[in-house]
């Protein structure tokens, strides 16, 4: 795929220099840590210094002791004073006993959201102090090449000067387990358990190349397990000073990745499980060939032990230094291997025999035959505060610099649900893998290495600009589209514009086909053409949503008019086909998803993935006509006339993936765009229409092709349709609508009173907006 393989990684808090404790204002130079790298905002490797953590234990300082206790800091102050001024300190020792001060704080200062993340991050950087620091930022001194004494005593004087070590960062969620029990549970999932580290069942591959792995200057091993019961396969990645083995080799950081093939007998999905070099939240380095084992000190794998050491997995991966692996490890490709990257027998810094090169990708062909990728889109069993890689990337949005390979069955795999959420994915693995100076973690000159191409850059841009405001790499997870009134759409990323046609159309669509949203507009005759709309600049007929149908994992939900029109005095709910009253509370429909009754006839649906969407009829009585707000939150989902729109584009995607580009500079050519070949792209035909007939319809009967023109003066040909003969004054509108808070709401609902000649569209969009506020403070 696009970086070296198997890495744990750590999204960092900000980082600032020499800041004050009461504020917080400059960038974070350090904004990530992978295998115990620091990275910034770009994924760029930055060189740990002293000065970098003396800077990064400052901005701590300063994000906790602001909110601390006057006499909690009074308290801190005269520790430390009298610590340093107790005993002779290294610069290591001066920063461990800086580092174990700002921890002690965050220990006893009342708790803030992210303090988690924060003593994770003080807690890598204090086994940085373990080894001996580069003294300046472009010095090439391997980190971890030589470990650095600090003093059996040390740790004990920090306790002995007040500072005495706050309990062991939690996980955020406890909902895997530890030990032999997350033994036993990736087990049950068909999950191969790797023999001890140490042990002669791991296989070397060789070492990675420095310029094609996203750590500079340090020694890799790719070391490989096979398992044929089950079948799957465990890849650990030690990092260690191999450039200097006359001292012997420490290994610093290792980390494990176990994917099964097979999908899970409890899930139906193939699991992965991950273990790391850490216990009671810290790492601890080990010299090559030691026996490591697994999960829990285990007599029956390693006996004797003298150490007491094992690889922790699970609930038990707390520590800064591993962070959150599933953060990295995300896509259809948990290894994160790109297959035409070649991996040196000897490690970095020795002579290499080119034509003994094993390439990645071959470690999955004869004569190896390893199972890198499982026979399903992968499952990590990880916390739940986790990325849990539920998702993949739109293939609408692939760039198609990367459509060789990251497609289904391709060489390299689909790519994850790219958002904020994978901070680390995007930073370091993506980032990396683009970037056309060293290192780089993809080859040069093969698909994807172009920084510049604009739709990588739609995806993977770490930061919003004028140019490129929603990344997807800039954006949450989730998003909140709307569909409300003469269909005004806002979509996943925020564009607002209307869409007027008539007949029925996917709104919002799920990757996965699990979840899908139809809409069936119908056309409202009127006397005059309304204004223009201020993002399309196009002045046209416009339409009503009348029906909702939705795909609800393997449930057919409709919600639409008894009768053939929406004259027919009432709402009706049919789940498979079949009517079903829910005047009051639940329906559960299984799977996750359910449909609660709202009161009034509103009805919000919610899918297995968390997607709620809020359904709200409204009754317009001077022309006894019911129509439908709809309201979407917390979905993934970004394929639709509600889907993404990327950067240097104005509308979403096609059905058919279309790339419509920029907004054409003629009116006449927007309209063929948006009506012609956007609109088509989307409208549902009988073979995905989602809706109910009666007997003799179809979505023919629902459609005019021509909707909205104005050959016919807003009056349509095809359709019955309610008829408006004058607008109501601007005046009268704004009166109606000032007391919406909610700007474009407001402005949306200007229009439709003016347009509709009502000012009750006020009533329907208020409690829509109600509704939506009240679903968006129960979601967790």
């Amino acid at each position: 795929m696009l970086r070296r393989i198997l890495f744990l990684c750590l999204l960092l808090g900000a980082v600032v220099l020499n800041s004050p404790v009461h504020a917080q204002e400059s960038p974070s130079p350090i904004a990530g840590m992978g295998h115990g790298a620091l990275f910034d905002s770009r994924g760029r490797q930055l060189v740990p210094t002293d000065k970098l953590i003396t800077n990064a234990i400052a901005w701590y300082k300063s994000n906790v002791y602001a909110r601390a206790s006057a006499e909690l800091r009074l308290s801190y102050d005269r520790q430390l004073r009298e610590a340093r001024a107790a005993r002779a300190m290294t610069v290591n020792q001066q920063l461990l006993l800086e580092l174990r001060a700002v921890e002690w704080l965050y220990a006893n200062a009342p708790a803030q959201p992210g303090d988690d993340k924060h003593r994770r991050a003080l807690n890598a950087l204090a086994y940085l102090l373990r080894f001996e620091l580069p003294r300046t930022d472009t010095d090439v001194l391997v980190p971890y090449a030589r470990p650095f004494a600090l003093g059996a005593d040390f740790e004990r004087f920090i306790q002995q000067s007040g500072f005495r070590p706050p309990l062991t960062v939690t996980p955020l969620s406890a909902t895997v387990n530890s030990g032999q029990a997350y033994i036993t549970e990736c087990r049950n999932n068909a999950v191969p358990i790797p023999p001890p580290i140490g042990d002669s069942r791991w296989v070397s591959q060789g070492f990675i190349p420095t310029d094609q792995l996203f750590l500079v200057n340090t020694s890799v091993e790719v070391m490989t397990y096979k398992s044929t019961s089950p079948e799957g396969l465990c890849i650990a990645l030690p990092r260690s000073n191999d450039t200097n083995p006359a001292d012997g080799v420490t290994v610093a950081l290792d980390g494990i990745v176990c994917l099964g093939k097979r999908a899970s007998p409890l899930t139906g999905k193939s699991s992965a499980c991950f273990w790391d070099n850490q216990m009671n939240g810290s790492s601890f380095p080990f010299l090559k060939g030691t026996k490591i084992p697994i999960g829990w000190n285990d007599p029956a794998q390693v006996s004797p032990n003298p150490s007491g050491n094992f690889m922790s997995g699970g609930a038990q991966l707390t520590s800064g230094s591993a962070g959150m692996c599933s953060d990295c490890h995300a896509g259809q490709n948990p290894f994160i291997v790109h297959p035409r990257n070649p991996v040196p027998p000897k490690p970095f810094g020795q002579a290499q025999n080119p034509s003994a090169e094993t390439v990645l990708g071959k470690l999955g062909k004869p004569p190896l035959n390893l199972p890198m990728f499982g026979d399903t889109w992968y499952d990590p069993i990880v916390l739940a505060s986790w990325p849990q890689n539920r998702k993949r990337l739109n293939d609408a949005y692939v760039p198609a610099a990367c459509q060789g390979c990251h497609t289904a069955g391709g060489m390299a795999g689909q790519l994850p649900h790219l958002s904020t959420e994978l901070t680390g994915y995007c930073d370091m693995v993506l980032a990396k893998s683009i970037q056309t100076g060293l290192p780089h973690s993809m080859p040069q000159g093969n698909p994807g290495s172009a920084a510049n191409d604009i739709d990588v850059k739609a995806i993977a841009d770490l930061t919003a600009s004028a140019s490129n405001p929603t990344p997807f790499c800039a954006i949450g997870p989730t998003a909140g589209p709307s569909d409300r009134g003469d269909p005004h759409i806002v979509t996943t990323n925020g564009i607002a514009y209307d869409f007027q046609a008539a007949g029925e159309f996917v709104a919002l669509k799920d990757e996965d086909g699990s979840f899908e949203l139809q809409t069936r507009q119908s056309p409202v005759t009127t006397t005059f053409t309304p204004g223009a709309n201020a993002y399309t600049g196009l002045a046209s007929c416009v339409s009503l949503n009348t029906a909702v149908a939705l795909k609800l994992g393997s449930q057919r939900v409709t919600y639409q008019q008894v009768g053939p029109s929406a004259r027919d005095g009432r709402m009706e709910l049919r789940i498979g086909g079949r009517v079903k009253t829910l005047d009051r509370g639940t329906l559960d429909l299984g799977s996750g998803s359910s449909i609660t009754a709202n009161g009034a006839g509103s009805l919000t649906f919610t899918a297995a993935d968390g997607t709620r969407v809020i359904a709200t009829p409204t009754y317009w009585q001077s022309q006894g006509y019911w129509h439908i707000v709809v309201e979407v939150l917390n979905t993934t989902a970004r394929a639709g006339l509600m889907g993404h729109v990327a950067a240097g584009e104005w509308l979403p995607r096609g059905g058919d993936r279309t790339n419509f580009g920029a907004m054409p500079a003629a009116l006449t050519t927007r309209y063929k765009v948006l009506y012609g070949k956007f609109g088509e792209s989307w409208r549902v035909t009988d073979q995905t229409s989602l809706f109910d007939y009666p007997a003799g319809q179809s979505t023919k009967y629902f459609t005019d092709p021509d909707w909205p023109s104005t050959a016919n003066n807003c009056q349509s040909t095809v359709l019955a349709a309610p008829a408006v003969r004058e607008p109501l004054s601007y005046d009268v509108a704004k009166q109606a609508c000032s007391s919406l808070n909610d700007k474009a709401a407001r402005e949306q609902c200007l229009f439709d009173v003016q347009v509709l000649g009502d000012v009750g569209v006020l009533k329907a969009y208020s409690r829509s907006l109600e509704l939506r506020a009240a679903v968006q403070a129960g979601i967790r």
